[in-house]
């Protein structure tokens, strides 16, 4: 691999090829900075393949992304940061294991999703609520960070629907104790077993359903069978 092949890759690389030129040079670190912007599917697909290339040829690439599925297929570890500071650090299958109960508890909520929507629209309306038990955790990680051992951090960690990730944040941060820790695993292993009871009997009834979308007061009932 040598630096002419960067170059032909795509126009955006100005700043990226000076870079390269040292870091090709020493061919065992290289450092990039936002790699993908601005690069059409084709060159995008190039320049992964030559990544993954260099890496399994003992190539260590640290490079810094706001896309996650960048991340999630090309690194072996990641870290978040925020002014400055590391809110999340670690494998990413280490990363994935610690989201684990998170995402399997979204995962039964989203099943009944498309299990009472009858078309894709539908679905996305329906989802919204959702959705937002993922954002507004993410945007209070952002506030929190500063302030880990706080009142207000410690009770929005423990909520089961913002503990996946507020929880990992504070460890990531500043350590909680085991105490906190093995309760919050409890919860959350409670709140996925209720979650996945209660879905599953919404599911079982509402996949054979057709027509209007439910109430939640049929929802109710459903979960009552």
């Amino acid at each position: 691999m040598n630096l002419l092949q960067l170059e032909n890759v795509h126009k955006s690389f100005g700043d990226f090829t000076a870079v390269s030129d040292i870091s090709f040079g020493i061919e065992k670190l290289i450092i990039l900075d936002e790699p993908f912007s601005g690069l059409d599917p084709i060159n995008m697909t190039l320049l992964k393949d030559l990544m993954l290339e260099l890496r399994d040829t003992g190539s260590t690439i640290i490079f810094s992304t706001h896309v996650m599925e960048q991340v999630e297929k090309l690194c072996d570890r990641i870290c978040l940061i925020h002014q400055g500071k590391v809110l999340l650090e670690g494998e990413l299958r280490a990363v994935k294991r610690a989201f684990g109960l998170g995402f399997f508890m979204y995962s039964t909520l989203y099943a009944v999703v498309g299990a009472i929507c009858s078309s894709e629209e539908e679905a996305q309306q329906t989802g919204v609520p959702l959705t937002m038990l993922v954002v507004i955790p993410f945007v209070l990680m952002f506030q929190l960070f500063r302030i880990p051992d706080s009142t207000l951090s410690v009770l929005l960690s423990h909520i089961p629907f913002f503990s996946p990730i507020l929880m990992f944040m504070r460890i990531n941060v500043l350590m909680p104790p085991l105490w906190e820790i093995l309760l919050n695993i409890l919860v959350m292993c409670a709140t996925v077993l209720i979650v996945t009871l209660i879905s599953g009997k919404i599911y079982r009834v509402g996949i054979l359903m057709y027509g209007k979308r439910p109430t939640l007061g049929q929802l109710w009932q459903w979960a009552r069978y």
